[in-house]
């Protein structure tokens, strides 16, 4: 949504494995003013429903990591891109090794789930978040393998103290 505000000449397909995180986006979108700019489409981000060099633009916001292949998912995303287009993957990173990142560690493997479970019943989501993040690869890993995908110019750039991190690249011609 954010992006369908910042540019507001953008069309953008949204797509989510999960049909109800899209009726969640839809409904959004509509609360927004938003529905005729966005598609929603439930589908698997290893093989989306789109034809080869269709976007100027592909974004990943917290779903890479969640993926069973980091490989195969950034390999669609690029096979969907048309040359010359960026790619742009904002995921969370495993903490990083200072003061924040131990404290923030114990909080996403110790306080969250039992905060999460309180509140909501479901601890097994929040254990797995920890986990989906802690076997994250490191940034220069990440950046390896989009190169390795066919990506030009990676870099990153770290965010919230090092536990996010915005990942660009460009689609070679």
């Amino acid at each position: 949504m954010g992006f369908a505000r910042r540019v507001p000449e953008a069309v953008i397909d949204a797509v989510d494995f999960s049909k109800t995180m899209i009726e969640h986006g839809r409904s959004k979108a509509k609360r927004r003013g938003l529905s005729n700019r966005l598609t929603f489409h439930v589908a698997d981000a290893l093989e989306l429903p789109f034809s080869s060099g269709s976007f100027d633009v592909v974004c990943s916001s917290f779903g890479l990591r969640t993926l069973p292949d980091y490989r195969r998912g950034i390999e669609e995303m690029t096979r969907v891109a048309r040359a010359g287009a960026r790619i742009l993957i904002l995921e969370f990173e495993p903490p990083p090794r200072t003061l924040f990142g131990r404290l923030y560690g114990w909080y996403l493997r110790s306080a969250m789930p039992f905060v999460g479970t309180a509140l909501s019943g479901f601890r097994a989501s929040y254990v797995y978040l920890y986990e989906s993040i802690a076997r994250f690869p490191n940034p220069e890993n990440l950046l390896a393998l989009m190169a390795e995908c066919g990506l030009a110019g990676c870099e990153c750039e770290r965010l919230s103290g090092g536990i996010a991190c915005l990942f660009r690249g460009t689609k070679r011609g």
